[in-house]
Formats: structure tokens, sequence, C-alpha cells
């Protein structure tokens, strides 16, 4: 069952409402967040709801590594953070587990929203 084959690749969404702070203080320190641009934050925010999605028996370094590089990431880079997350999905969550189907809602409202907020 193919759970991230209907999303638009180039184009992105948003699943959380802005202002929301990081609970993965590990990753970085507050000094980070408070650099970031808007659309890198956002899009942490999914990832970071993502993560939670997925059991913790599950591999999660992928994501946890494109987590870390939201931080870092220049506003007119965010479209690729999104591609990027995209990819992560097809490759290692696509095998129709419950978990995943959650992880599908997530990704999919968190880029109709980042396409709405960012790029009309």
């Amino acid at each position: 069952m193919c759970l991230f084959g209907y999303v638009r690749v180039g184009v992105c969404v948003g699943t959380v409402a802005f202002g929301r702070r990081l609970r993965l203080w590990h990753y970085i320190n507050t000094d980070s967040v408070s650099q970031m641009c808007e659309e890198a934050i956002f899009t942490a925010c999914v990832i970071e709801d993502l993560i939670n999605c997925i059991p913790e028996e599950v591999d999660k370094s992928e994501l946890n590594s494109l987590f870390k590089k939201s931080y870092y990431t220049a506003p007119e880079a965010c479209t690729g953070l999104w591609r990027s997350l995209f990819n992560i999905l097809r490759a290692k969550y696509d095998d129709g587990e419950e978990f995943q189907k959650k992880m599908c809602n997530v990704y999919n409202k968190g880029y109709n929203d980042f396409v709405d907020r960012y790029l009309k």
C-alpha cells in the first residue's frame, strides 16, 4: 500500500500552529531556535510530530537528522526540506502499518498548510 505516493512533491504543507516551541531540546539549544526562520520552525514542528508518531522500537535516525538540519535551513531552501522529508517517508515508512497511516495524515496536513502559508 502506497501511503506517500499521492502527495505533490514540489510544494510543502504544515500541520502545527506556529509559535509552538519544539520539545526536542536535546538536539539544539534555544539560541538556535530564536534564530530560525518561520518556515524552518514550521517544518521542524511537522518533523517533530512525525517523529512522535513512530513507536520506540522503530528507527528514527533519518528523521532526527532532518530535524536537526532544519535549524540551519534558509527560508528559500525549506522546500528542499519537504522534498527530503517526502523521500525519507516514502523509503522508510511506507509499509501500510497503522502508525504510518497517522504519519501520512500529519505529513499531508503539514505540507498543505505550509503551501498555503508560505508559498501562495
